[in-house]
């Protein structure tokens, strides 16, 4: 059947089928049109320029395809247009000025493609928008203040560009804004005050821009806000007391920056949020035991600052937590037991301070966790045979303590292990055979510990090794043929040793391997 014969037709949907191929040029005749959607299809080419023909168009909708070429200019014609929707689509050159001929659009999608140039100051000229998107595109330039003229747009997605310059203070004017996403952009100078007129804001994102100074305190003004994320700049000064107040917050992102000074009492006033990220800044002081009034949080990082004093056993109320991030401080004393009841979390990150004690058997509880470092401390006693409950670990990392006897068999039941750091501790004992369940390991650093005994021959099992460090212990016997078998290593350490007899010819089989040392053993035959 013919359509294009159907002078009459006013709504066409062709939506979410596999169309392919070009837009046919009949579609141009079909001029009473007010509908017409195409898209999430596979179409490709480009949009014709006699879509202009199409004047009593409302909704244009050809999202989702393979669309090519620029925007033609023609696309101004259309004055009937309340939404016009082009994104996720290939289209490149710039934003037609055009475009600000359509002054009856209330929602202009253009994400997701690869625009280019400036946004034209025309489209301060659209004055009836509430959505427009032009998030993903490659446009430069700076955010034009005609952009303050759109007193009636409730979502703004300007995300993953190129704009430069500072943002306008014109923003102020939006305050029916519910959304605005500014982040992945080359944004500089400080967040504009004007900000806080955003009343009704419920998320604003900024992050990963190069915004400067400090937090302007009139943020504690958007009392409706579920998410906020100043991430990833270089913020400096301290978090503003105006945003422990704002108690709808769900998810507060200020990591990356350079914010200086301590996290307040009043933290215990946001019981709503489920992500806190401050992590990488320049924050010192204690954590406040406070923190343990926020029961919802799934996701606490606070890695990568300056915090000092012991942690906090309130942090134990948190038993929604999944994520746990308080490496990189120079947080001290004991573990608190507390931790250990966290059974939801899957992964734990308290490594690089400066923390003591043992680890407790009750580390056997988290059996959901995935990673685990513990790494860089003062930690002593020995590794805990609980530590083999935690079967779904990737990633253990308890190097650079003072840990001390032997490596418990149970390791092997860590059978999704990749990453295994022990070293630098004072381990005993021999490597145990078990080790050789752990097929999925990749990385296995045993150096700088007092392992004594042979080289299990189990160590064949581990194919996915690319690195194997067992240099600095008190290994002896013969190197086990059974190494050969490990032919995607590519750092093969075992100097500094006490290993005898000769190199096995079957090293030769690693043809993967880039740096070999067998330096200061008791190898005394010819080199195969």
């Amino acid at each position: 059947m013919n359509f294009f014969l159907l002078p009459s037709l006013t709504l066409l949907n062709f939506s979410y089928n596999g169309l392919a191929g070009k837009i046919p040029l009949q579609i141009c005749t079909l001029s009473r049109l007010t509908s017409l959607d195409l898209s999430s299809n596979s179409l490709t080419s480009e949009l014709p320029p006699c879509v202009q023909n199409l004047t009593r168009l409302q909704i244009l909708d050809i999202s989702g395809n393979y669309i090519s070429g620029s925007i033609p200019p023609e696309i101004g014609n259309l004055r009937s247009l309340s939404d016009l929707n082009l994104g996720g689509n290939q289209l490149n050159g710039s934003i037609p000025p055009e475009i600000g001929y359509l002054r009856s659009l209330t929602d202009l999608y253009l994400g997701g493609n690869q625009l280019g140039g400036s946004i034209p100051p025309e489209i301060g000229n659209l004055r009836s928008l509430t959505d427009l998107d032009l998030g993903g595109n490659q446009l430069g330039g700076s955010i034009p203040p005609e952009i303050g003229n759109l007193r009636s747009l409730t979502d703004l997605y300007l995300g993953g560009n190129q704009l430069g310059g500072s943002i306008p203070p014109e923003i102020g004017n939006l305050a029916s804004l519910i959304g605005l996403f500014f982040e992945e952009n080359q944004l500089g100078g400080s967040i504009t005050p004007e900000i806080g007129n955003l009343r009704t804001l419920t998320e604003l994102d900024l992050g990963g821009n190069q915004l400067g100074g400090s937090i302007p305190p009139e943020i504690g003004n958007l009392t409706s806000l579920t998410y906020l994320d100043f991430g990833g700049n270089q913020l400096n000064g301290s978090i503003p007391p105006e945003i422990w107040n704002l108690m709808s917050l769900i998810h507060l992102y200020l990591a990356w920056n350079q914010l200086s000074g301590s996290i307040p009492l009043k933290i215990r006033n946001l019981t709503s949020l489920t992500n806190l990220h401050l992590g990488g800044n320049q924050l010192s002081g204690s954590i406040p035991p406070e923190i343990g009034n926020l029961t919802s949080l799934t996701n606490l990082y606070l890695g990568g600052n300056q915090l000092s004093g012991s942690i906090p056993p309130e942090i134990g109320n948190l038993t929604s937590l999944t994520n746990l991030d308080l490496g990189k401080n120079q947080l001290g004393g004991s573990i608190p037991l507390e931790i250990w009841n966290l059974r939801s979390l899957t992964d734990l990150d308290l490594g690089g301070n400066k923390l003591g004690g043992s680890i407790p058997q009750k580390i056997g509880n988290l059996r959901s966790l995935t990673d685990l470092n513990l790494g860089g401390n003062q930690l002593h006693g020995s590794i805990p045979l609980e530590i083999g409950n935690l079967t779904s670990l990737t990633h253990l990392y308890l190097q650079e303590n003072k840990l001390g006897g032997s490596i418990p068999p149970k390791i092997g039941n860590l059978t999704s292990l990749i990453y295994l750091y022990l070293q630098g501790n004072k381990l005993g004992g021999s490597i145990p055979p078990e080790i050789g369940n752990l097929r999925s390991l990749t990385y296995l650093y045993l150096q700088g510990n007092q392992l004594s005994g042979s080289i299990p021959s189990e160590i064949r099992n581990l194919m996915s090794l690319t690195d194997l460090d067992l240099r600095g212990n008190q290994l002896n016997g013969s190197i086990p043929p059974e190494i050969g078998n490990l032919t995607s290593l590519t750092y093969l350490h075992l100097q500094e040793n006490k290993l005898d007899g000769c190199i096995p010819s079957q090293i030769g089989n690693l043809e993967s391997l880039v740096n070999l040392n067998l330096s200061e053993n008791r190898i005394d035959c010819a080199i195969p």
